[in-house]
């Protein structure tokens, strides 16, 4: 499988620079807000504790759209861009072109994995060089639906911030949503977060 390295329009340090007031929870809140961009009606969230009060790895499922391949540099080569400002609704939280790097606030590494018609490809940026993404080629793979997971590791919070700081903001930034369409659910190792 080839991997291509590409890099976005902008430098690490400004990248770095437009997200420094940025917080853990708000950036965590970032990628779930996403997936419910993608129309993802299901995002489950696995924290994996490291055994020493730390934390191994944060995943986020959704049954979203998925990435789309062929605009993997349009979205992921762009920064304080996103195709998102032409199709806002008044749903739609991300369109500042800047939540796919927030992980730089929470862990060294974010790695994509999206599927959508029999298709799947993953996709790598790490923290020391925002301005670098690195993704494979199409692959076929055996998911009957669409979607993306991202691995975030390793994660640079404990897990005590995480259960005590970054859950309860996560359901006071999302549950308006989860009231208004009933239909989302959201879930961290498992539990239904309610709004």
């Amino acid at each position: 499988m080839a991997i291509q390295k590409k890099q976005t329009k902008n430098s690490e340090r400004s990248i770095k620079s437009q997200l420094e007031k940025l917080t853990a929870e708000k950036a965590i809140s970032e990628y779930i807000w996403n997936a419910f961009d993608a129309e993802a009606t299901n995002v489950n969230i696995t924290v994996v504790p490291n055994g020493l009060s730390g934390i191994s790895s944060i995943e986020i499922i959704d049954d979203g759209t998925g990435i789309d391949f062929n605009e993997v540099d349009e979205t992921f080569g762009q920064f304080l861009d996103s195709k998102k400002k032409a199709k806002r609704t008044p749903v739609t939280r991300g369109h500042k072109g800047k939540g796919r790097f927030s992980f730089c606030k929470f862990a060294d590494k974010a790695e994509w994995t999206s599927w959508r018609n029999g298709q799947e490809f993953m996709l790598t940026i790490v923290s020391s060089h925002l301005n670098e993404y690195e993704y494979s080629d199409l692959s076929t793979c055996s998911h009957k639906n669409s979607g993306t997971k991202v691995v975030f590791n390793p994660v640079t919070i404990a897990e005590d911030y995480f259960n005590s700081i970054v859950i309860p903001y996560l359901q006071n930034d999302i549950s308006w949503l989860l009231v208004a369409k009933p239909k989302l659910k959201l879930r961290i190792n498992g539990q239904p977060i309610s709004p």
